[in-house]
This record gives C-alpha cells, structure tokens and sequence, in this order.
C-alpha cells in the first residue's frame, strides 16, 4: 500500500496567532477537566457515613464548586499542566522557519 506524503501549506502569520489561541484554549480546559477529576477521586476516598447523610443538592453544589475550584486552579501558574501542554503541543503547530525568528 502506498501512501501519498502531503506536504504541509504555509500558514500566515493570522492563522498561526489563531491555531496557537486555540491550542491555549484547549490546554487549558484539557488542565481543568484533570484537577476535577483528581478532586472527584480524593473526595471518593473520604467516607461520607456521617450522622447526617448528603443531599442530591449537597452533592451537586460540592461537585459545581470542585469544578470551578480544579478550573482556578489551572489557570494558576504554580499548577503548570496546561502550559506544559501548550508548549509541548506547539512545536507542531509552529513551522521551523518561524521558530528561528
């Protein structure tokens, strides 16, 4: 089977701005959705036999505000997720020529 090589078009300058905008973007949900799911599972850990049992609206409003704890918390720069992300997945964004600029 062969495959025909596709040789990559140059992009502008605009278009660059936007793919690395987006890719920020990207990184930084992708960083959020992981410290939620870190929240999740260390709040699973703690038993929740108390007294008083939780309600459906407890559970929601913990978990509403572990969400916009964990996105807080990436767009911190002491938590470095999604700006590793960002400039791990930028080189292949960026064309050589550009880099050396």
């Amino acid at each position: 089977m062969q495959v025909n090589s596709v040789t990559p078009q140059p992009m502008s300058d605009l278009e660059q701005k936007g793919m690395e905008q987006k890719l920020k973007k990207v990184c930084d949900e992708f960083s959020s959705l992981f410290v939620s799911m870190l929240w999740k599972e260390m709040r699973n850990t703690v038993p929740d036999d108390g007294l008083i049992k939780k309600s459906m609206a407890e559970k929601i409003f913990q978990e509403m505000a572990d969400n916009k704890v964990a996105e807080e918390m990436s767009h911190n720069e002491g938590f470095a997720l999604s700006r590793v992300l960002y400039e791990q997945l930028k080189i292949g964004i960026i064309p050589a020529e550009k880099k050396n600029k």
